[in-house]
């Protein structure tokens, strides 16, 4: 048999270059293109790094040799990012100069002098300076060697301690990947190649390692851990071991205070660093280490509380409805969207991914092009949550009252000139009537009202106020208070705030922007609140004249205690306008067979206005005495992190096999929904509403299906 041609390398150089090679025996050399990644502001992905990628053999003799070091390759594809964040904290160091003279906050004391260490958030958190000293990321200096003009560059490694093997990937002998022993010390192999490839080492197995911890640690709550600063925590800690007024002291303490965050005074208070005001102006788009969607969460919920509280007292007449529409005029994104242009925060938001070779310029050059410029564009969504964000900020750097002084600077309207304020300990008046008559009226409503009082551990000094909060617009008899509605305005905003600042509070301060969004969607709805007004007994005392409330409450209430036999059931009685036979022939064909009922929902929020008021306007009253009832209803949430059935849905099947088919009125006033799964059949559900049809349905599909992700 005839071997085939069997052609050497030079031979192969020689015939298809024509080019001859002087020594033909040299070894040759395997060697990998240059990385071209000139954006240095996030580790590249991991499955990047692949050993054989690129990987190529070359004949040493035909190549040039650059006067080039490794270490100065590295420094020079570094020096674009590097120059990108030194401009971005020069431009947001202007900003903060705007925003601190706009507020007035810290104005009583000296600007900042020197800048903090940026933190990254909670994927990249501590990735650089939680290395041990002496690691290579810190102690790194590289120098000519002085004996020879184009030798490699000497490493010298400053500290005598070397770095620890468990935060970076090693072998199974216990040695670092990619590092040499010479003299005792651990050197990098491959110089140029240092940075890019041991600190994405470093940070993968730091990320992994925090994981694992924030699970193990997921159900511990640390008090101590807090992002205010001293001066907050000092004045918090006098008031700390006191339970707020008309509160038992067998309730269990909340693990955070914050009506003393409103007395303190936002012009000694400094004003939050640069690092915490360049995360808010960064969006998600720039790529960055970091971006504003965590804080734009806290200053959305702060902004709806402090707007409900302000139209709540400036309007003492409106009703609900009035209320919202204002409430929806303030905080809405075309409102933000205008005082961010009247303050000029459009030319800071970053917004746009950094290259290097498209649309970066060194400082002092002249601008690129325009062919070779994109223009950068923040929409009005865009402004609008580095808005919200940058009220997140301060309040959680500064605190409450600083939060307000500093939405009064932009031209919010949050703060009442002469009204009451959080924690400042005085009321109103619950009662529309001050005769003679009115005593006796109120202590005939409020009959039995105490057995409440003493279960959630809350005696109320007005007991008008609990009346109103139990008051449906139907019930007529109740003639000295108003209906529970304009409590529920505040309510609703209170406890939404409250659930939100306790995800960030403790070992839940890195939850990523999803699973924060999750965990408040899944804890702030009708149906968690109106699982807690029954687990609670909040039903047996709502006043109502409503047959149709009166049979959607017994209905769930009995199918609540096929769940929970602890749940008192409802009487019949309990229809203040003669007893209503319930519709039999009303059908539920859907896996959720008894609604939620919305009036539920509502009194939950309203005894929370309720106590609110009654308490001297102290949030801290409200949560320690909400935190006792959806202390176990939290818990469970951190652990199982429920989510949207709909988008569960989507996520198991696809987008494009999931169709939700137009809704269908029922002649009982509702409205079914169907979902087509494709290949695995039909599934139908029944609401009040399209979004609750949905949801039904969705939730009836996954049953069926065998998805076991927990939904709310």
């Amino acid at each position: 048999m005839v071997k085939p041609f069997e052609e050497t390398t030079a031979e192969l150089v020689r015939r298809k270059y024509g080019v001859t090679v002087q020594i033909p025996d040299q070894p040759l050399l395997e060697v990998r293109h240059c990385a071209k990644q000139l954006n240095f502001l996030r580790p590249k992905p991991k499955d990047a790094e692949s050993p054989d990628r690129n990987h190529i053999t070359v004949i040493a003799e035909l190549f040039r040799i650059l006067p080039l070091t490794n270490a100065l390759y590295v420094k020079c594809r570094l020096l674009p990012t590097i120059l990108h964040r030194m401009q971005s904290l020069c431009n947001t160091l202007q900003l903060y100069n705007i925003l601190r003279c706009k507020s007035s906050v810290g104005s009583a004391v000296g600007a900042v002098e020197q800048w903090k260490e940026l933190e990254n958030d909670h994927r990249f958190r501590g990735l650089y300076s939680s290395s041990p000293r002496g690691s290579p990321a810190s102690s790194v200096n590289f120098e000519m060697s002085p004996t020879a003009e184009n030798t490699p560059p000497v490493q010298r490694m400053e500290s005598e301690e070397s770095p620890d093997p468990s935060t970076l990937d090693s072998d199974s002998d216990g040695s670092l990947n990619g590092f040499d022993m010479v003299n005792g010390v651990k050197t990098p192999q491959s110089l140029g190649l240092f940075f890019e490839k041991q600190m994405n080492k470093l940070f993968y197995a730091q990320m992994h390692s925090r994981i694992r911890k924030r699970k193990n640690d997921s159900k511990l709550l640390s008090q101590s851990q807090s992002p205010l600063r001293p001066t907050l925590e000092a004045l918090k800690k006098a008031e700390w071991m006191r339970a707020p007024e008309g509160c038992q002291s067998s309730l269990t303490p909340p693990p955070f205070r914050l009506d003393s965050e409103f007395r303190t005074d936002p012009r000694t208070t400094p004003f939050p660093e640069i690092a915490s005001l360049l995360t808010a102006i960064t969006t998600a788009k720039a790529g960055d280490n970091f971006d504003l969607e965590r804080m734009e969460t806290m200053g959305d919920s702060f902004l709806k509380l402090t707007t409900c509280l302000y139209l709540y007292g400036k309007y003492p007449n409106y009703h609900e409805g009035r209320l919202d529409h204002l409430k929806a005029m303030q905080i809405s994104n075309y409102n933000l969207y205008r005082l961010a242009r009247e303050i000029g925060l459009g030319p800071f938001v970053l917004n746009e991914v950094l290259e290097p070779l498209i649309n970066f310029t060194p400082p002092g050059y002249d601008a690129l092009p325009q062919t070779h410029r994109s223009m950068v564009s923040v929409n009005d969504k865009g402004l609008a949550d580095a808005m919200e964000a940058l009220i997140g900020v301060v309040l959680m750097e500064c605190g409450c009252g600083s939060a307000m002084k500093f939405m009064t600077g932009l031209g919010l309207k949050v703060e009442l000139s002469g009204g009451v304020a959080v924690g400042s300990g005085r009321t109103g008046k619950a009662l529309l009537r001050d005769d003679p008559g009115v005593a006796e009226e109120l202590r005939q409503l409020i009959s039995g009202l105490d057995v409440f009082e003493e279960h959630i551990g809350y005696k109320f000094r007005q007991p008008a106020y609990l009346l109103q909060a139990f008051t449906h617009s139907s019930f007529y008899q109740n003639r000295i208070t108003d209906c529970y509605q304009r409590l529920e305005f505040i309510g609703d905003a209170i406890l939404d705030f409250m659930v939100t600042r306790y995800l960030f509070s403790g070992t839940n301060r890195w939850l990523s922007p999803g699973e924060l969004t999750d965990l408040r969607s899944a804890l702030v709805n009708n149906k968690t609140f109106s699982l807690l007004a029954v687990q609670n007994n909040f039903h047996s005392h709502i006043k109502y004249n409503s047959p149709k409330i009166f049979a959607l409450i017994r209905k769930y209430v009995e199918e609540a205690r096929t769940e929970n036999p602890n749940v008192i059931p409802i009487s019949n009685d309990m229809l203040h306008f003669g007893m209503v036979e319930d519709d039999k022939k009303e059908k539920f064909s859907g896996y959720e067979r008894a609604e939620d009922p919305k009036t539920l929902g509502d009194i939950f929020e309203s005894v929370a206005g309720a106590i609110y008021l009654d308490s001297g306007c102290s949030l801290d009253a409200v949560w320690t005495v909400y935190y006792n009832m959806m202390k176990e209803r939290i818990e469970f949430c951190l652990e199982h992190c429920p989510k949207n059935p709909v988008r569960v849905l989507y996520e198991y099947e696809g987008t494009n096999d999931v169709v939700f088919q137009p809704l269908e009125k029922l002649s009982n006033s509702k409205v079914r929904v169907t979902v087509d799964v494709k290949g695995k059949g039909s599934f139908q559900g029944i609401g009040n509403n399209v979004k609750a049809a949905k949801c039904s349905a969705a939730k009836e599909a996954l049953r069926c299906l065998g998805h076991p992700a927990p939904t709310w």
